[in-house]
């Protein structure tokens, strides 16, 4: 569970910068790794998910950059139920 904790951190980090190719694959291995922990998993059940939204988050970002999308925010911070919305940068290719 750390390693796909510290890579949804990494997926949030470049949201923060626009890196959304980057971003989107650190949500990718980080699934991957929720999903490594089995279908019982309560943290496979709650994050997962999120993660994967996030990747759909991310398309949709890259297909419409004026839009205001909101993206889910790792465990650990303070706002964890709310929306990050990250702010306007000039999206990588």
């Amino acid at each position: 569970m750390g390693v796909a904790d510290a890579l949804t951190n990494v997926g949030y980090m470049y949201l923060h910068t626009g890196a959304y190719p980057d971003a989107y694959s650190a949500f990718e291995a980080a699934a991957d790794k929720y999903a490594d922990l089995g279908d019982k998993s309560p943290d496979r059940r709650e994050y997962e998910p999120k993660c994967r939204e996030n990747m759909e988050r991310i398309k949709s970002k890259q297909e419409n950059p004026d839009q205001r999308i909101g993206f889910y925010r790792p465990r650990a911070t303070r706002d964890q139920d709310s929306l990050y919305y990250p702010q306007e940068v000039i999206c990588h290719p």
